[in-house]
């Protein structure tokens, strides 16, 4: 990868993410082509002790997730170049659980508002750091 972007163009900062269906291979093309820019899929430590839903739940997630774009703007300001392991953010999962008849309508909806009010205070607050 070309720190510079793919146009190689130069002092272009910029943040790339890999998504698409599971097992795509998203995490096998970011181990071979992000190398030290990758910021890798993770997950909280205590995930298996994670609230089952409710706000509880929509908290907990967007904590992480916001974690996760805190460490992407990081390496983005540091090299140049952060890459993705999936989307930051998951604006896309609760609501692919509900659609898939995995989660419910309920859920998604709290997620979607919590989202909504928490990123931009929170991501207003890493943009500054």
């Amino acid at each position: 990868m070309h720190p510079s972007g793919a146009s190689g163009r130069t002092g272009a900062n910029m943040i790339v993410v890999v998504e698409g269906i599971s097992a795509a291979g998203k995490t096998t093309w970011c181990r071979s082509h992000a190398g030290e820019h990758l910021i890798p899929e993770t997950f909280p430590s205590d995930r298996g002790n994670q609230p089952a839903q409710g706000l509880a739940t929509a908290r907990y997630w967007t904590d992480w997730n916001v974690k996760r774009w805190g460490d992407a703007l990081a390496m983005e300001a540091a090299r140049g170049l952060a890459v993705c392991d999936t989307d930051p953010l998951k604006l896309h999962y609760s609501w692919t659980l509900f659609q898939a008849g995995a989660g419910q309508r309920a859920q998604w909806e709290l997620q979607a508002l919590f989202r909504v009010s928490t990123y931009g205070s929170r991501l207003a607050d890493c943009l500054r750091e």
